[in-house]
């Protein structure tokens, strides 16, 4: 922090004055009585409160981005729990019809549109926690735990996500050919009817 770095050259600086208030003594045992001293006491008390409110302070906003970040990661998990359960929501079951899988397989979009969105704020989210682990003495081996665990569930979105589409799509394409082979039978059907009648 920069507050640290000016903190430390205040101290090297009162430690000169001190060191050259000592020899002055030596010299000339009088300046005890002037306010010399005493007003170099007074600095140092002040510098000390300095830095006492400087580690108050670094400790509340180490504590405060720790708190932001969580939040964030929390919340990261409750979306991605969301579109997983969106997911399995559009799995295909035996009962499912063309109408059902195609209604399934458009309601996926919002789960793409999601996973291309989210990528980037769980980008950003692994940026967050390498600049506090840069900047503080905070033990984030929590928070970092708490992010695997999410890039993990959003790896594991993503793989169920593919795996449903293309088993939606698959089915789709089953149906298709389905009624293609079923209007096809109609006709030859049909075809054979007419010329049956017309043969008697």
């Amino acid at each position: 922090y920069a507050i640290d770095k000016c903190l430390d050259e205040n101290k090297k600086e009162l430690a000169g004055l001190t060191t050259h208030l000592n020899n002055l003594l030596d010299k000339f045992p009088s300046i005890k009585e002037s306010a010399l001293p005493k007003e170099l006491e007074n600095i140092k008390k002040r510098q000390d409160v300095l830095y006492k409110n400087n580690e108050k302070n670094k400790k509340n906003l180490s504590l405060h981005i720790e708190k932001a970040i969580k939040d964030r990661i929390i919340g990261s998990a409750k979306l991605i729990q969301q579109q997983k359960e969106k997911v399995m929501w559009c799995k295909p079951d035996d009962s499912s019809d063309k109408y059902n899988l195609e209604v399934k397989f458009s309601s996926l979009k919002d789960v793409d549109k999601f996973n291309n969105e989210y990528k980037s704020k769980l980008s950003d989210i692994d940026d967050s926690i390498s600049t506090i682990e840069k900047l503080t003495k905070l033990n984030i081996s929590d928070i970092v735990e708490m992010n695997n665990q999410v890039n993990k569930s959003f790896n594991q979105l993503v793989t169920e996500y593919d795996e449903v589409r293309k088993l939606l799509q698959d089915n789709i394409n089953l149906w298709s050919q389905y009624e293609e082979i079923s209007d096809a039978l109609l006709n030859d059907i049909k075809e054979l009817e007419t010329k049956t009648k017309s043969e008697t």
